[in-house]
């Protein structure tokens, strides 16, 4: 009925709703209620299982609802409500990231580090987390030099706050190590590398995702050293622990077996070996 007197538009299972008639509603809602009908909808969607807004598998929950959570977002930073304000901010920003919208995705960053500041101190593991986005952004569009410092304050924080072998600790250790890699600095990065893998293997087992990750940068970084045969069974075990926990089908997975295809080209194996070996973990393709 509503469609029928153009206040909603209808597309397939979803509806939208004209912004005329959007603003007349807003209009309508006594003031004293804004603060708390904001809270009630931000507590509704953040415990929304949207789940890891960096895995192409969550995308299709993600994509119909962020625009709705930036608006969301930024009525409540308007309303001065901090949380869970801050989290969504940083949880959209990754998804805008990871959709290549980098300045949509940094004033996200870069708000919810100001708000979890003033909310929590400047040595908190939420301001950690936050400067790790902020800095993975940084460095995805080539602000290095801005990085740095971020990534090395997020360390400093989460050490202190954790222990020196936390998770946290090791993704801190893994995005400096990938950053000073980066800018050359192999010999710097490697014991961070080592490290951050000694920490996941021992948080989560020698076959979770995490460790393959580290596995998979590790390899890389003797690659560029020209350590190809240590670099070999570090890349050959991040394949099967991929394979084996997200199928062939993911994205990861695929990047990794390219680049074990890689590996093995740049050690002289004709295309019989590498497809013997690739398929040895894998199957044959």
């Amino acid at each position: 009925e509503l469609a029928d007197v153009s206040m909603l538009r209808l597309t397939g299972n979803s509806a939208t709703l004209h912004r005329l008639v959007q603003e007349i509603t807003r209009s309508r809602i006594p003031s004293a209620e804004h603060a708390d009908r904001l809270h009630g909808i931000l507590d509704v969607v953040n415990a929304y299982p949207l789940g890891d807004p960096t895995d192409v598998r969550t995308w299709p929950r993600w994509t119909p609802l962020a625009e709705h959570i930036a608006a969301l977002v930024d009525r409540a930073d308007a309303a001065a409500i901090t949380a869970p304000t801050a989290r969504l901010m940083n949880q959209l920003g990754l998804f805008l990231q990871y959709r290549i919208r980098f300045r949509d995705a940094e004033r996200l960053y870069r708000r919810a580090l100001a708000i979890d500041e003033q909310s929590f101190g400047t040595e908190d593991p939420n301001v950690a987390r936050d400067l790790n986005n902020l800095a993975a952004l940084l460095q995805a569009t080539n602000r290095l030099d801005e990085a740095e410092p971020l990534m090395r304050r997020a360390l400093a924080i989460d050490e202190q706050s954790f222990g020196p072998e936390h998770p946290s600790v090791a993704i801190d250790l893994n995005n400096l190590a990938q950053l000073l890699q980066a800018t050359n600095r192999l010999a710097e990065a490697e014991p961070l590398m080592r490290r951050a893998l000694a920490i996941d293997e021992h948080s989560f087992g020698p076959k979770h995702p995490n460790v393959a990750i580290r596995l998979n940068n590790l390899a890389w970084l003797l690659q560029a050293t020209n350590r190809l045969a240590e670099a070999e069974p570090l890349m050959r075990r991040a394949l099967a622990i991929f394979f084996a926990s997200l199928g062939e089908a993911h994205p990861s997975m695929q990047t990794v077996a390219t680049n074990y295809w890689r590996l093995l080209k740049a050690m002289g194996r004709s295309e019989a070996e590498i497809e013997a070996e690739v398929g040895s973990v894998i199957g044959p393709r």
